[in-house]
């Protein structure tokens, strides 16, 4: 079956549109012409004031519904009183959780925040990252982590993961990039009258170019220590055993 598409002028003008911001860039991508069973079209950015349109299997990244692993919330009171919804506040629970090292079992630090800079492989476009991580493992290799956040009414995008993949891919090239999402998923009263987040981490790769994919996932809930039970303590401490007892490689 032969693929559907618009003419020429039109994906010209949809392009045009974008750059003007008339309008959205979805309602773009769908203008522009309809994309073979299983892609969707992108929107990268491919020079100053010029967009280019790619096929990938996914516009917007939903995590799987999975139960939570508590986690005794570390974030300052202060914070957490006068922290807001957006990513700014996500990135806060994300840094005094320790979560990118409790998730990727790397030891990190935040290297920078709203990370700019241009990148060749989108003929030197500016991008910008929302958070940065390096990091180390029992191993010793070192890693640069891409963190992308989004608050409960927000969406995680699959051009903001290809846009940070690729920065760290040219900026870092001696580093292990692992890009993650963080995305608020819920928010619930705590019997102090507290809010207790709820937070997936989500691990994002690209394949094929532009195909965006999620090797690993988690839910974490920030909860006070005394929410979490004898009974759910016992079942964590038997999953460590049990990844403690399974046969490894013997050392050279």
């Amino acid at each position: 079956m032969a693929k559907q598409q618009h003419e020429p002028n039109k994906i010209h003008a949809a392009v045009e549109a974008v750059v003007e911001k008339r309008q959205p860039k979805a309602a773009v991508a769908r203008e522009a012409g309809l994309a073979p069973r299983g892609k969707h079209w992108l929107l990268l950015p491919n020079g100053k004031g010029s967009y280019k349109f790619v096929l990938g299997t996914a516009n917007i990244i939903e995590p799987d519904f999975r139960p939570a692993i508590k986690i005794p919330d570390a974030t300052p009171q202060i914070v957490g009183r006068y922290a807001l919804g957006d990513e700014q506040a996500v990135l806060a629970r994300v840094r005094y959780n320790r979560l990118i090292d409790i998730f990727l079992a790397i030891t990190s630090s935040a290297l920078q925040s709203h990370f700019r800079t241009t990148v060749a492989a989108f003929k030197k476009s500016q991008i910008e990252t929302d958070e940065l991580y390096v990091a180390v493992d029992l191993n010793g290799a070192q890693y640069i982590v891409p963190v992308q956040a989004k608050g409960a009414d927000e969406n995680v995008g699959a051009v903001q993961a290809i846009q940070d993949v690729y920065c760290c891919r040219e900026k870092f090239p001696g580093l292990v990039c692992r890009a993650v999402a963080a995305k608020t998923v819920e928010v619930e009263k705590a019997p102090d009258g507290g809010d207790i987040h709820t937070i997936a981490m989500m691990e994002l790769a690209i394949a094929n170019d532009f195909d965006v994919w999620i090797p690993r996932q988690e839910r974490y809930q920030l909860v006070p220590a005394s929410m979490i039970t004898p009974a759910e303590l016992e079942t964590y401490r038997r999953t460590a055993a049990s990844q403690l007892s399974a046969p490894r490689r013997k050392n050279r």
